[in-house]
């Protein structure tokens, strides 16, 4: 395929793109990746199993590899999902170069920095000058300038996927809701619940010992707890209202946990870990604990921003 080709067929796609992420690894981003390597060769493996800096085993979409090493790894997601660094970064050694992609926004990342190219300027046309950066960077990387970040940043491509109608329309099913009160409706819910990771009961126990033994529950703080998440609110004493200020979500390798991050700057105690922006605002930061320290010490900080505010 010629680059002129690749632009017409990419181009062609982008107009008419689908909400799937194997649509979009198929008609955008491997194209991309064999244009590029026409001219080094590499080996190519599709869901290139490896550990994250979370602990866990899981499979990247794509991995390049020269003489049996990985030297690139690739992450692929839907034309239209929010995607950051942070996706890939957790994967990626020293010197291991990595994009995260959705077939039209590509974040390229390489010695802890992160640059994003949209293939396009707004319009489901490929710019050639974009499509050269990005083919450039999978061959031998890139020099990275000033505007490359640090910090992960979040990106979502401004083209909209064709939706078909659905015939018949799903009801969402609401899992009921329960006030948690005391500490024995959280050992009765660790019981039943089927969801719940190791590190999960961990965090839970962590969280409401804690609690009990600096004075227990009180007005101040609100505790929601359904089979698939814990949230954690705040009663604001000035007006009464409720402000939810974490929440735990259940069933994952690790638990994924969301603290307001105005709380999170304002106390040391989180410190211990890294996390990262939420992916639905910068207003939450996101924690994945992978060990039973971490999700200890996690539980103790919650537990301490509850008394402090």
């Amino acid at each position: 395929m010629t680059k002129e080709n690749l632009i017409n067929h990419l181009s062609y796609h982008l107009q008419n793109s689908q909400k799937s992420e194997r649509w979009a690894m198929y008609r955008l981003i491997t194209p991309v990746v064999d244009f590029a390597n026409k001219s080094i060769g590499h080996d190519v493996y599709f869901e290139f199993n490896q550990t994250s800096s979370h602990g866990a085993s899981q499979s990247v979409d794509i991995a390049m590899l020269k003489a049996g090493k990985p030297v690139l790894m690739i992450e692929a997601k839907r034309i239209n999902r929010k995607i950051s660094a942070e996706l890939i970064t957790k994967y990626l050694e020293p010197g291991l170069r990595g994009i995260v992609t959705n077939g039209e926004s590509w974040i390229l990342c390489s010695d802890g920095k992160n640059n994003c190219i949209s293939l396009t300027d707004g319009e489901p046309i490929v710019v050639a000058k974009k499509l050269d950066k990005i083919v450039s960077f999978i061959i031998n990387g890139a020099n990275q300038s000033d505007n490359w970040n640090e910090e992960p940043k979040y990106y979502r491509s401004e083209i909209q996927p064709i939706q078909l109608s659905k015939i018949n329309k799903a009801t969402r099913k609401s899992n009921a809701i329960t006030q948690v009160k005391n500490f024995d409706q959280i050992i009765e819910f660790i019981k039943s619940a089927p969801k719940l990771s190791k590190l999960d009961i961990e965090l839970l126990h962590s969280v409401f010992e804690n609690l009990e033994q600096n004075g227990g529950f009180n007005d101040e703080n609100d505790f929601e707890i359904r089979s698939t998440r814990l949230s954690i609110f705040q009663i604001m004493e000035s007006t009464g209202k409720r402000v939810r200020i974490g929440r735990v979500e259940f069933g994952k390798r690790n638990p994924d946990v969301l603290v307001l991050t105005k709380l999170v700057e304002e106390n040391s105690d989180f410190d211990f870990m890294t996390s990262a922006p939420h992916d639905k605002g910068k207003h939450m930061r996101r924690f994945r604990p992978f060990d039973k320290e971490q999700v200890q010490l996690l539980g103790e900080a919650l537990t301490k921003i509850l008394f402090q505010n």
